[in-house]
């Protein structure tokens, strides 16, 4: 596994951003793509080999977003989610580990948490501070 300074992850962000747009555009998509096919399916004469039409198109836009989280792992940060859309960076802190944790929209990492804590337990970087500098990495 990967270990991150915060600078590494900070210089990750601007490539994340894009990526998760990408992922954004691609759910909205297959979205769409379900709501279709569920009316065509739900009319009382459904045309099957548009329905099956649709659902492949499903399938290719199911795979596009599997290759986009693909490419957030292949940068090592660890992807926990879409909405919210949230990446970790795995962070050695002395003995130990910690995750810097970054949402979708903040224009910086500014929040840790523990490794066996989620989102819900994010606390400022500033709680770091009475380490000395070098030990965050």
């Amino acid at each position: 596994m990967r270990h991150f300074t915060l600078q590494e992850a900070q210089a990750a962000l601007p490539k994340l951003q894009t990526i998760f747009e990408t992922a954004f555009q691609i759910k909205r998509r297959i979205n769409s793509k379900m709501r279709k096919i569920k009316t065509q399916e739900a009319a009382s004469e459904p045309d099957m080999p548009a329905v099956a039409i649709e659902r492949s198109q499903l399938e290719f836009l199911a795979q596009s977003l599997r290759e986009v989280f693909q490419e957030i792992d292949s940068t090592g940060a660890v992807l926990k989610g879409l909405d919210p859309a949230l990446v970790d960076f795995p962070c050695r802190l002395h003995d130990g580990e910690i995750y810097l944790c970054w949402r979708y929209g903040e224009e910086e990492i500014t929040h840790f948490h523990g490794i066996q804590e989620g989102f819900s337990g994010r606390r400022p970087l500033s709680e770091l501070q009475f380490l000395p500098p070098r030990k965050l990495s």
